[in-house]
């Protein structure tokens, strides 16, 4: 893959799946996905997690930028100037990364700023269409994440059950079904 997905994870992606033991799942996700980037002001919210962690993961620690915080100042998805959420969709806006959060405000923020965005059960319905996991095996991750979260609503798990449910009933080695967002 040479042109590889950007994909930018908000704290409470990492604490979920951190919580439930898969950070392993967020490794795959580097690999046959697109690279995983996390910033500082994340890993300092998340707490458990090092530079040396994300290293030896795959995934690159980056800076948010003087410009990127200016305009994190200015967008004010969280209560306070430039909070994690509001750098998240700067540099996501910046630098056209797709913002991967369970984050209802600031899945909405993404969506009213033109910020591709994608919930952190999404990242589970892109590794079964890539066949890395089973769609059981997807189920699995996710009843680890339902056990982790309150984040994870009634419809989005709904949505991601029925997801699960059309790619378990494709044929093997033929186009990919549409993707949906959950």
């Amino acid at each position: 893959m040479t042109d590889k997905t950007k994909l930018l994870l908000d704290s409470n992606v990492v604490i979920n799946y951190d919580n439930a033991d898969i950070l392993c799942v967020l490794s795959l996700v580097n690999k046959h996905i697109g690279q995983v980037y996390i910033l500082t002001a994340v890993l300092e919210e998340v707490g458990d997690l090092s530079d040396v962690d994300c290293a030896r993961r795959g995934f690159e620690v980056i800076e948010t930028t003087p410009s990127e915080m200016i305009l994190a100042g200015k967008l004010q998805v969280g209560s306070g100037p430039a909070e994690v959420d509001d750098q998240c969709l700067a540099v996501a806006q910046k630098r056209s990364y797709i913002c991967v959060t369970n984050d209802r405000v600031l899945r909405r923020s993404c969506d009213n700023h033109g910020v591709n965005c994608r919930g952190g059960l999404g990242l589970l319905i892109l590794l079964c269409e890539k066949q890395q996991i089973t769609t059981n095996q997807a189920k699995e991750y996710a009843d680890k994440l339902s056990k982790t979260t309150r984040r994870l609503g009634k419809d989005v798990k709904q949505k991601f059950h029925e997801r699960l449910k059309q790619l378990a009933n494709r044929p093997r080695n033929t186009a990919e079904l549409p993707t949906t967002s959950v």
